[in-house]
């Protein structure tokens, strides 16, 4: 994650700046590509799980997507 809103999903998932997105919904993650379709094809509200590394750690986060308002 290059940056993130600490109050949104991610944040209240424990995902911080600087962590590395491995795994979504037990999905490999190679590329941000990867994840935006996940993201994409993913009901909103419903959890899903998101592995991280964060520094040495590898973290297991549970995050519920939401509907970004006054995108753009």
């Amino acid at each position: 994650m290059v940056s993130l809103d600490p109050d949104g999903p991610a944040g209240r998932g424990r995902i911080q700046s600087g962590d590395l997105i491995t795994a979504i919904g037990r999905r490999k993650v190679g590329a941000i590509d990867d994840l935006h379709s996940f993201l994409d094809a993913w009901t909103i509200g419903v959890p899903l799980t998101i592995e991280v590394i964060h520094g040495t750690d590898h973290l297991s986060c549970t995050v519920v997507p939401k509907e970004l308002l006054n995108a753009g």
